[in-house]
């Protein structure tokens, strides 16, 4: 560490040697002080001044996308749109990502979330980031999925630990 002297009420105090050109003062208050009301109306006045004198934006002289371009560049990629686009499947999507955006699915969570209190059933944490934890497993038992009595709220710590311990067949339901 260095030895500097304030700007405003020549204290010294101590900088490190990186900050030593960057810090002139000795606290948030002197720093503040230095600077007045009119010091500050002075300072936007010289700003307003160089911009007069040529001081211009940085995207000065960038031309603009005519409206030729943008709809030049509307009509090449309209055509992108369901059955002309490449990446196009025919309309299929993952029947889990349906089934959980699914009103029936969002109704079973919150039902879930209201039964246990919006509390986690391992560690007791009230609120936070919840999940509705499926018991028996989602994608394994078809016919539980949407099930009150297979629903219950953990949080997002405690349902990643579940979820580990499961996969490593620590964790099973009889």
């Amino acid at each position: 560490m260095i030895i500097k002297y304030c700007e405003k009420c020549r204290k010294e105090y101590k900088a490190y040697p990186k900050n030593q050109v960057i810090r002139r003062f000795c606290s948030f208050e002197c720093r503040k002080s230095i600077y007045t009301k009119e010091m500050k109306t002075k300072m936007g006045e010289i700003k307003k001044e160089q911009f007069k004198n040529g001081l211009k934006p940085w995207n000065t002289g960038i031309p603009f996308k005519s409206n030729d371009a943008l709809d030049r560049y509307r009509k090449e990629h309209n055509g992108y749109k369901m059955e002309n686009h490449p990446m196009w499947k025919g309309g299929v999507s993952k029947i889990n990502q349906k089934l959980r955006s699914s009103p029936e699915y969002q109704s079973w969570r919150k039902g879930i979330f209201e039964r246990d209190d919006y509390r986690c059933m391992d560690c007791g944490e009230r609120g936070g980031e919840l999940q509705a934890d499926h018991i028996y497993s989602f994608s394994k038992y078809l016919r539980l999925r949407l099930d009150p009595l297979n629903g219950q709220t953990r949080c997002k710590k405690c349902h990643k630990a579940k979820t580990i311990f499961e996969r490593l067949g620590v964790y099973e339901y009889a």
